[in-house]
């Protein structure tokens, strides 16, 4: 019944308010950040970016989900899987830290990063508007901690005209906040917890904000660590809570104004993770799994972007300049999946197998786009958009006493394995997205994007040349170019109710498979859309949203050629189809109650047979991996007056998540969980002190997995557990 109760009010907490600074805020959440006092009893305009230029939520054609970062802090959110479980539609598909690959709709054919391959993912990750997510495979996937953001927006649907290619299910925004140009500011937050069966965690942030001439330049610096105990025993190495993380970074934001309509930002950011082992289990509803080599990763990006805003007349141009690099150096324990090769020929098989890898990549972006007034009648922007992107991948693996066991000619120098990659993409596009408002309450809007990308990629592998065959070095080019649409048309039923409907494409990049040459080109997808924002009263918003989505030549790891000639790669050779409702609401009764309630149903199937790469015919109607038929979350919020004139707020928060396929083409399922979540907050003028409760009952649900097979064709299944109970105790101070 619970369930049931959250999918009647389901929200995506996509109702928020617009506070002074226009940062967006969480409705729920309206207090001011640092304090619990929920004085207030309606909900406030909310004022979005994501579409490039300054828009009301409620006048958007489409489903965007916004929580500013005070209202992540206030729900105890710290990594980017709180966040998504909190969105309608949205799943995480968890992996190691900085490896999860969301899904927005259902749209993906894989639900865990090792099952990708070089494809790229089909959600688009960004920080302010710098594309974070790689043009081929994945190395590491941004994952921000709420402290000090402005804020977290989530485009449910293709994004093709404005964001480009990975965009095919939507994208995720992350903003960080802005100097205050004013005053001077401080805040500290630090935070200790323990977790149940395992260690204690702690992390601590720091915020200062510095005015460096009033009104026209100013800095903002924000640093943190946080280092969680690990809670999964790896039983092979004989180490207990082995899966420890070690995150810090920091991020610096300037802004100049030196004139009248001239405004400079300037951004560094940078983040390192370090695991000292995997956070997957080897069977659902446990906390352990054997290795004989710890699966440690120390990963490092690093974003500088520079913006220039100028204002013409109420037209504003902004140039967007951005490197970001990422270097990825990982211990990957190879035993269970190419320890049982020698058995493929009769040999014996290898004990352990393990091998270090180093990645490095570099993305060079420039935009430069035109914004009209936002009140025009004519309201716009256009743009141009070009990324030059490089990559190198190098890895061996070793199997110690292999040459012995398999003959050294075959593991020469007890190397089993070894590979070594380069690429070399680049992406160049026009876009445009406007909307003419025929009447005052009919408009209409038109967009789309046009790009041409190319590819020079690289590929040296070797895997027991001597009875298989040297693969020889691949010098893969690789061209394409295409258009996405988008249309809508939107119409104002009553001051407090606006329909709308959208239809919109989205895409990814295409590439060659390094056998054969043989290439897969871009897949893409049609969002048929529509849906109603509703503001009944001043307390009370709700959303609604219909989709149908239709994809053809979705790219899959599937069988290329027939007999001799066959080969495992990528092909265009799946069609699906999702059909999905959202609804959504958030609602403020009175200044002592809030509640924000989010839910969706998927329907994401096959609608076309193909061979996929494990020999396997998957039929039509097959459901699409890590997508729940059901998801839904509820958080009610109670504000009071608290002891020695504080105020309080007591929060619960509960998500489910239903059941998940984990694979296409092999057995594997997820079993659907619920998290509960509370959490009591009191504050003072300059201090607040929160305890907290996060995953109340300790369930062992599954946020992610996948079943892969070793060498040998012998199916394994991983899976990534949720946190265990974690009790713990936090205290910021802002000045």
């Amino acid at each position: 019944m619970a369930v049931l109760g959250a999918v009647m009010l389901s929200c995506a907490a996509s109702a928020q308010t617009a506070p002074a600074d226009g940062q967006a805020a969480q409705a729920g959440d309206a207090a001011p950040q640092g304090s619990a006092d929920g004085a207030q009893s309606q909900l406030e305009t909310v004022v979005v970016t994501a579409n490039k230029r300054r828009q009301s939520r409620q006048e958007i054609a489409g489903t965007i989900t916004t929580m500013s970062g005070a209202a992540l802090e206030a729900a105890g959110i710290q990594d980017a899987e709180g966040v998504l479980r909190r969105t309608p539609g949205v799943q995480t598909n968890k992996g190691d830290p900085d490896q999860a690959l969301p899904t927005i709709r259902g749209v993906g054919t894989v639900a865990s990063r090792s099952g990708l391959g070089v494809q790229q993912a089909t959600t688009g990750l960004y920080i302010e508007d710098v594309p974070f997510t790689d043009p081929i495979a994945t190395s590491i996937v941004p994952d921000l901690a709420p402290f000090d953001l402005e804020g977290i927006d989530i485009l449910r649907g293709p994004q093709g005209a404005l964001y480009g290619s990975s965009s095919l299910g939507g994208a995720v925004r992350y903003t960080v906040a802005k100097p205050d140009l004013k005053r001077s500011a401080f805040s500290m937050l630090a935070d200790a917890a323990s977790v149940a069966g395992a260690g204690t965690n702690h992390s601590e942030y720091v915020m200062a904000n510095l005015p460096l001439a009033t009104d026209v330049a100013g800095l903002r610096a924000v640093l943190f660590d946080r280092r969680d105990s690990g809670y999964i025993d790896n039983t092979g190495t004989g180490v207990r809570k082995a899966n420890e993380l070690h995150q810090r970074g920091g991020r610096l934001v300037g802004v100049v104004k030196p004139s009248e309509g001239l405004k400079i930002t300037g951004l560094f950011l940078t983040q390192e993770s370090r695991v000292a082992d995997g956070f997957a289990t080897s069977s659902a509803g446990t906390l352990s799994y054997s290795s004989p080599t710890a699966s440690s990763r120390d990963d490092r990006f690093n974003l500088a972007n520079l913006k220039v805003d100028l204002d013409l007349g109420g037209y504003t141009l902004t140039s967007s300049t951005s490197v970001v690099t990422k270097n990825v150096s990982a211990m990957t324990d190879a035993t269970l999946s190419l320890g049982d090769i020698g058995t493929v020929i009769e040999l014996p098989a290898l004990p352990v197998a393990y091998g270090p890898s180093l990645s490095h990549s570099r993305a060079v972006s420039q935009e430069l786009r035109l914004a009209s007034p936002a009140d025009a009648r004519l309201n716009y922007v256009v743009g141009l958009f070009y990324q030059r992107f490089k990559d190198r991948f190098n890895q061996s693996v070793k199997a110690p006493g292999g040459a012995q066991l398999l003959g050294p000619d075959l593991v020469p120098n007890d190397v089993l394995y070894t590979e070594a990659d380069t690429d070399a993409i680049t992406e160049k596009a026009i876009f445009a997205d406007a909307e003419y408002r025929v009447t005052n309450d009919l408009s209409i809007g038109l967009g789309g994007r046009y790009y041409r990308n190319s590819a020079a990629s690289t590929v040296d592998t070797h895997l027991l040349d001597a009875a298989f065959g040297a693969i020889p070095l691949a010098d893969l080019p690789f061209d394409e170019s295409g258009f996405t649409p988008k249309l809508n048309v939107k119409y104002r039923l009553s001051p407090a109710a606006v329909w709308y409907a959208t239809a919109s494409k989205g895409y990814r990049f295409g590439g060659v498979n390094y056998i054969s040459n043989a290439r897969y080109k871009s897949d893409s997808l049609w969002n048929y859309e529509t849906g109603v924002h509703m503001a009944p009263s001043k307390s009370l918003s709700i959303d609604a949203a219909a989709y149908v989505v239709k994809w053809t030549d979705a790219q899959v790891n599937a069988v290329i050629g027939t007999g001799a000639l066959s080969f495992n790669g990528i092909a265009n050779v799946g069609k699906a189809t999702i059909k999905g409702l959202e609804l959504s609401a958030a609602w403020r009764p009175s200044s002592e109650f809030s509640f924000n309630l989010a839910g969706a149903w998927i329907d994401a199937a096959t609608s076309s047979d193909f061979e996929s790469a494990s020999g396997v015919v998957v039929p039509s109607g097959t459901r699409l991996p890590g997508t729940a038929h059901l998801q839904t979350s509820l958080e009610g919020n109670y504000y009071f007056e608290g002891p020695a004139d504080s105020s309080g707020r007591f929060s619960l928060s509960h998500s489910y998540m239903g059941r998940r396929t984990t694979n296409l083409d092999r057995a594997g399922e997820l079993a659907g969980y619920a998290q509960l979540d509370a959490r009591l907050a009191l504050s003072w003028k300059q201090w607040e002190l929160t305890a907290y409760v996060n995953n109340v009952a300790n369930g062992r649900g599954s946020s992610g997995g996948t079943t892969l097979t070793t060498s040998a064709g012998i199916p394994y299944s991983v899976y990534y557990p949720i946190k265990p109970r974690t009790v713990g105790l936090s205290l910021r101070f802002d000045y």
